[in-house]
C-alpha cells in the first residue's frame, strides 16, 4: 500500500500562517510598548513637574516666613536658599501699589504709592509662584489663587494695611541654588487714625496678577473690586473699596532683597 504524504502546499500555507501570527503578535507587542512609553513619559513628565511645583511651593513658604521675622519680629536679615533646577528665580517686573483714604466732607485725603520689586519663580510650565507686597500668589494659565496673604487687616470695623515694599535691582537667576537675602531697610507708621474720619478707603494694585489679587482682596466683609486694563502696558489694576471703617492704619515697611548664587 501506498504511504500517505504531505499534501501539496499544507506545508507552504502554514509557513505562511506561522510568519502572519509572528507579525502581527510582534506587531501588537511594539503598538502596547509604544503607547505604554507614551503613557508612561507623560504621567512621568506630569509627575515630576507637579513635584518641582510643589517643593518651589515650599521653598516660598519659607521665605515669606524670613520675610515676616524681617518685618514683624524686628529681624535686621533673614536668608532663604531655593533650588532653581529647570526653573527660574527673577525680580524683574514692578508692582506698584496704591492706598487712598478720603474724606469727602473736608477734603481731607491720605495717599500712599510705592513701586515694590516681586520675587517670582517660573517653572518649566506656565505655573508662576511670586512673593509680592508680603504675600504668596500662584499663577496659572487656568488661574490663580492667594496661597498666603499679606499682614493686612480689613476687618468690619477697621482697616489695618501693611505695605511691604521689597526693593531689589533687576536679576534673573536659572538652574543652579540661590540664596535670598531681605535685609530690614525702614519701618514707618503713616497713618493712625482711630476714628471714622474718613468715608472710604481705596487699595490699588497695578500687576500682572490684578486678577488673584482681586479674587483675594473682595473676601473681605463691605469690600468691592474691580479690575481695569493699563493702556500699553501687560499689566492690570486691581481697584479695592473699603466701607464704613472707624479706624485706619497704615504702615510702609522697607526690605532689600538680594539674590545671590
Amino acid at each position: 500500500m501506498r504511504e500517505a504524504g504531505p499534501r501539496p502546499g499544507v506545508s507552504g500555507n502554514r509557513a505562511i500562517s506561522d510568519v502572519v501570527g509572528y507579525v502581527l503578535v510582534v506587531s501588537l507587542v511594539i503598538s502596547v510598548v509604544g503607547v505604554v512609553s507614551v503613557v508612561g513619559f507623560s504621567s512621568l513628565e506630569d509627575a515630576r513637574y507637579a513635584e518641582q511645583a510643589s517643593n518651589a511651593e515650599r521653598a516660598f513658604d519659607v521665605l515669606a516666613d524670613n520675610v515676616g521675622d524681617v518685618y514683624g519680629d524686628g529681624a535686621p536679615s533673614r536668608g532663604t536658599e531655593i533650588s532653581l533646577s529647570e526653573a527660574s528665580l527673577r525680580t524683574t517686573g514692578a508692582v506698584t501699589v496704591n492706598v487712598t483714604a478720603r474724606d469727602t466732607s473736608t477734603g481731607d485725603n491720605f495717599t500712599l504709592e510705592k513701586t515694590s520689586q516681586p520675587v517670582v519663580w517660573q517653572g518649566t510650565r506656565d505655573t508662576e509662584l511670586a512673593y509680592s507686597l508680603g504675600a504668596t500668589l500662584r499663577a496659572q494659565p487656568d488661574g490663580g489663587v492667594v496661597i498666603e496673604g499679606a499682614p493686612s487687616r480689613y476687618d468690619t470695623d477697621r482697616a489695618v494695611i501693611h505695605v511691604i515694599q521689597t526693593r531689589a535691582p533687576p536679576t534673573q537667576f536659572g538652574g543652579t541654588t540661590v540664596r535670598v537675602r531681605a535685609v530690614h531697610a525702614s519701618s514707618n507708621v503713616l497713618l493712625s487714625e482711630s476714628t471714622d474720619k474718613y468715608d472710604a478707603i481705596w487699595l490699588n494694585v497695578t500687576t500682572p496678577r490684578a486678577a488673584i489679587w482681586a479674587q483675594h482682596l473682595e473676601r473681605y466683609p463691605k469690600t468691592t473690586c474691580s479690575v481695569g486694563v493699563v493702556p500699553g502696558e501687560s499689566t492690570e489694576t486691581v481697584s479695592c473699596k473699603f466701607v464704613d471703617r472707624n479706624a485706619v492704619y497704615v504702615t510702609l515697611t522697607r526690605i532689600d532683597v538680594e539674590i545671590e548664587n
